[in-house]
């Protein structure tokens, strides 16, 4: 195997690990959200009553982060599916991903948009939870 396929073989690996960790963690803030959104304790209700929109929409981004991955995925089925189209009409020729720029483009910016929501989503829990343990003391 030549090193630039070997090169391919770990950015495929490393872009399906990315993806599954930010659907675990986008799935874990949805969780931790939705726990202290639906607890009864009065700690819980505490920080509902003082920040149930950020609380709200922290989980809203959570959604939003798991929908730019399933995103990412319906432009990557359309850019394989050009491919496909190609090499039916000419079996010899050696198409490239990046031959079809929109599918491309658009699956590229989805795979990165969503990491950078994510890291907003997280960034946000973290500083509503600290702000709340802060004045909770």
């Amino acid at each position: 195997m030549s090193l630039k396929e070997q090169v391919y073989q770990q950015l495929d690996w490393l872009t399906d690990r990315l993806s599954t960790q930010v659907r675990t963690l986008a799935l874990g803030t949805l969780v931790l959200v939705w726990g202290v959104l639906s607890g009864d304790k009065d700690s819980n209700a505490l920080i509902v009553a003082q920040r149930k929109w950020h609380l709200m929409g922290i989980g809203g981004v959570s959604v939003l982060v798991l929908m730019l991955d399933y995103l990412q995925y319906v432009a990557a089925y359309f850019n394989a599916q050009g491919m496909r189209a190609r090499l039916d009409k000419d079996p010899a020729s050696t198409p490239k991903f990046k031959d079809l720029p929109t599918s491309f483009n658009l699956m590229m910016g989805f795979f990165w948009l969503k990491q950078v929501v994510l890291c907003g989503a997280v960034i946000w829990l973290m500083a509503v939870l600290g702000n709340w343990l802060w004045e909770y003391r």
